[in-house]
């Protein structure tokens, strides 16, 4: 009887793989493996967009708030004094950290460009709707500086918490993130003074007290913070006509400031405040917010640190404008004003 014997080579050769079996699994492990990290790039990349905008959109709601409870509980008077008062901010009044890199100066007013940080559309009046959506507005280079005399619900534990008229600011700046860091990051701020500090100082926002660079309805306490990477804050104002027509008076193309009345006291007057503002009562407020998402509020933070550059033939400004609109949103509300008597 013959017996077969196999080597043990023979049996290693039969086991092994062979070269195009080694390339077409390194194949398939390199699609698998790309197709995971592109599923898991998507995924982070929606992750990070909804986030970002729940964030903007959570701080957008909680400022539309205080500013509908604010105009709505506005009060204002027909007795000489300045009650109510809106200034388009086209430079960076106020800011306390250096601007290179900053928002862009304003560069055109009536028309769109690109790099400018002001653009306010005219349009006809009487009119029943805007025919330029509030969204396509630019404010200024600091947006508007809003300021108005309203009563605001408090304890009544003391006469610094009683529920009583009170001087209100809404104004954006852009400070360092920390007392000893270089980043900026842009603000909005809601500042009052007490209902006593108001009464000593009086009713009339064109005060010295009110616009001076020591008031804090000028220059912001740490504490009056409400929203970050606000790079946007305005407001259109309307009266309504004797056929309950909206007929625009804040702003237009050759107003930038709104008040209930004018003053020729120039000692009343602080920076930024134009000295012959439109002189009405509005009735309906349109607030405008533009928030920048994370991802947003950090490309800009890093294009102003001088981490990246404009791509060829992108001005500076342009370039800061491309990174704000492709990351931001701009969030508005309808606020009817019942003003009340003092």
């Amino acid at each position: 009887m013959k017996t077969h014997c196999k080597s043990s080579s023979s049996k290693s050769a039969r086991a092994a793989f062979t070269i195009i079996e080694l390339l077409v699994a390194v194949g398939v492990t390199a699609l698998m493996v790309s197709l995971m990290l592109t599923i898991v790039v998507n995924v982070l990349g929606g992750w990070n967009r909804s986030s970002g905008t729940l964030t903007s959109g959570n701080q957008a709601r909680t400022v539309m708030d205080l500013v509908t409870g604010d105009l709505q509980s506005a009060i204002l008077r027909r007795d000489g004094n300045v009650w109510l008062v809106a200034t388009i901010q086209t430079t960076a009044s106020g800011w306390t950290a250096a601007t290179t890199n900053a928002k862009p100066t304003t560069t055109a007013s009536s028309a769109t460009a690109a790099d400018g940080s002001l653009y306010i559309p005219a349009f006809p009046s009487p009119i029943t709707n805007s025919p330029t959506t509030l969204e396509d507005y630019r404010f200024g280079q600091g947006g508007v500086w809003l300021r108005l005399f309203t009563t605001v619900p408090d304890t009544n534990a003391s006469t610094a918490t009683i529920s009583a008229p009170r001087a209100v600011s809404y104004k954006i700046v852009r400070q360092n993130v920390t007392a000893s860091g270089s980043e900026s990051r842009y603000m909005l701020y809601r500042s009052e003074l007490p209902p006593t500090t108001t009464f000593t100082a009086g009713y009339d926002l064109f005060d010295a007290t009110y616009n001076g660079v020591a008031s804090v309805i000028r220059t912001p306490a740490t504490d009056s913070l409400i929203a970050n990477n606000v790079i946007d804050f305005g407001i259109r104002l309307f009266k309504s006509n004797a056929s309950n027509q909206l007929i625009p008076i804040f702003p237009d193309t050759n107003e930038v400031c709104f008040a209930a009345t004018s003053t020729s006291d120039p000692t009343k007057l602080g920076a930024g405040v134009e000295a012959t503002p439109k002189k009405d009562f509005p009735t309906v407020a349109e607030v405008s917010i533009r928030v920048l998402t994370d991802e947003g509020a950090t490309q800009i933070a890093n294009w102003e640190a001088g981490l990246i550059s404009p791509p060829s033939g992108t001005t500076s400004a342009e370039f800061w404008w491309q990174i704000a609109l492709a990351n931001s949103r701009v969030y508005t509300r309808r606020i009817e004003i019942k003003a009340t008597s003092l």
